[in-house]
């Protein structure tokens, strides 16, 4: 087997090329050939080859024949994404990292030929320095962007559709009230389950600044919370300074760095904070990046979360329902500085054996085999 990777579009802190760089390093260590080429690049001539891209905008390019199994290895919710999915391509699969993404891409883009959940890894710790837990520079970090809700919520007052502001100002206040909810069982709700699938895609995709809106709403309150708290956050990451705290003496404010630098930051921090886009059966990878570098991921929950971790084990959760009480959870384990250390061991020795890129170049083996054979 030969895997082509694509060099297409590039992701915010370079982590696409890390993701790529991951997976061709552990599969060539596996004995698969492995290729990173351009877009319109031609190809040799394997019957038994597949294209992979991260977030693909490749199938709404003209001219785009992939001629081999094509998988777009989509990292958020697939509404994001409806122009590249709603196009026909021969031989066309889907990898998500939620299994109710893959769910929704199932029901509503037949022409797709396989969808498979594959959740990312965490970056592995090895050539950064861990000081020793009690020692660490950070009590609580988190690597990520900030957006404003307000902003979100005045580029939605500036359509020119009041019906569609409406519509959407309604989902955003459901999903408020109902946290462990998807916007797609909302809408189900709402139209019922037999709208047909190409109106549910495009109707969907409209939804864009719903899911915005709450993802910056609820990131904007777990911040607040904690550093209410006096607790110290350490945030690095693009547009901090937009948030209502910053200048609090107790949220402070770094440089964004490059996604594999993040891997040194969770080393440094004893508690490493996750706050999932609306993923409600998958793990982003802050949560195997933080366990993987002996670190305690403090998230909130998901189905598949709750499948692999066991709280108060070898994670530490709080409820999304309740964000202003991530201050007494996180303030439960931090005080107690022995069952921190265990559950940051407990966390780290689960990760080393399941969830690492060599786990995943595995996993990735087994689904394409399994796919292209349909």
């Amino acid at each position: 087997m030969r895997v082509y990777f694509f060099k297409s579009t590039t992701f915010c802190y370079n982590s696409k090329e890390f993701f790529v760089g991951s997976f061709m390093r552990e599969l060539s260590s596996l004995g698969v050939k492995c290729s990173l080429i351009e877009p319109m690049q031609s190809m040799s001539a394997e019957d038994d080859s597949v294209l992979i891209d991260f977030n693909s905008v490749l199938p709404r390019q003209e001219g785009f024949a992939p001629g081999r199994p094509f998988y777009n290895y989509i990292l958020d919710h697939p509404l994001y994404h409806h122009r590249s999915l709603n196009i026909s391509l021969p031989d066309y699969h889907v990898i998500c990292i939620d299994n109710n993404h893959a769910k929704y891409v199932r029901e509503n883009y037949p022409h797709i030929k396989s969808v498979s959940v594959l959740p990312l890894a965490g970056i592995p710790g090895t050539g950064f320095k861990h000081t020793v837990f009690y020692n660490r520079p950070y009590d609580l970090s988190f690597c990520a962007t900030y957006t404003s809700p307000d902003m979100v919520m005045d580029s939605i007052n500036s359509l020119n559709d009041p019906t569609y502001i409406r519509e959407i100002k309604d989902y955003i206040d459901a999903l408020l009230w109902n946290p462990g909810m998807t916007l797609e069982e909302i809408f189900r709700r709402k139209h019922g389950e037999a709208m047909n699938p190409s109106l549910m895609g495009i109707a969907m995709h409209a939804m864009m600044p719903v899911d915005m809106y709450v993802t910056a709403t609820y990131r904007t309150r777990i911040i607040s919370a904690l550093v209410n708290a006096g607790i110290n956050v350490d945030v690095f990451g693009y547009k901090w300074e937009l948030h209502p705290m910053y200048g609090a003496p107790n949220l402070r404010v770094h440089d964004d760095v490059p996604y594999p630098e993040s891997a040194g930051i969770a080393a440094d921090s004893r508690f490493y904070l996750n706050i999932q886009p609306w993923f409600k059966d998958g793990i982003h990878d802050r949560v195997f990046t933080a366990i993987l570098n002996d670190s305690i991921a403090l998230t909130d929950s998901s189905v598949m979360i709750e499948k692999d971790f066991t709280d108060g084990e070898n994670i530490v959760l709080y409820d999304l329902a309740n964000p202003e009480g991530i201050a007494d959870v996180y303030l439960a384990k931090a005080t107690d500085t022995v069952l921190a250390m265990n559950i940051a061991h407990n966390g780290l020795m689960l990760a080393s054996k399941a969830h690492t890129y060599a786990c995943r170049a595995k996993a990735l083996i087994e689904l394409l085999e399994a796919s292209c054979a349909r």
